[in-house]
């Protein structure tokens, strides 16, 4: 009984460190093309980015200077997606792990967005940049706002929230976050 309960764990661990990259390592690395059925987890954090237990266009919208948004690639297991998502909001002030939230990259692919991958910070990352940049100096038209209004309500309806039944524990807990 034990092991059952253990196995699932040593095989996501498993696949895990089949990803990691180092000096010497032989196993392949994460394929940097992001394939269109692959699913996308965003980190929810409250209270930007939740309104009771619904999702906010805000949990989709990039920093003001940038137009990329970072989402984790669920093929490196759900226990990872999870534990980064922690250990990045830890870093973070004023905000409180809440969930994650999952969509399909063809679905984001079909709202005028590209999705990369973008290891540079972590094994995992990529990147959903959107159309138009936000910037503190220039703000955008009127016409460019409602189209991003529009877009980030649009993903929302694309991503499917999951509130973590044990966020003070490791690993994830809740459903399968395969879409």
């Amino acid at each position: 009984m034990f092991l059952g309960r253990l196995w699932p764990r040593f095989l996501v661990l498993s696949k895990w460190i089949g990803r990691r990259q180092g000096p010497g390592s032989t196993l392949a690395p994460l394929d940097p093309k992001v394939d269109d059925s692959e699913t996308l987890v965003r980190v929810i954090k409250s209270p930007f980015h939740l309104k009771g237990k619904k999702l906010k266009k805000q949990a989709f919208q990039p920093p003001r200077t940038k137009q990329d948004l970072s989402v984790i690639r669920q093929v490196m297991g759900d226990d990872f997606c999870k534990n980064k998502g922690v250990e990045l909001l830890a870093q973070a002030t004023n905000a409180k792990y809440q969930g994650l939230a999952t969509g399909l990259t063809m679905d984001v692919r079909r709202l005028s967005a590209k999705v990369i991958d973008y290891p540079q910070d972590f094994m995992g990352h990529a990147h959903i940049v959107s159309f138009a940049a936000h910037s503190p100096d220039e703000p955008h038209s009127p016409e460019v706002m409602e189209k991003l209004d529009n877009y980030y309500a649009k993903m929302v309806e694309h991503f499917l929230y999951h509130p973590d039944p044990k966020p003070e524990v490791a690993g994830w807990y809740g459903p399968s976050l395969k879409r």
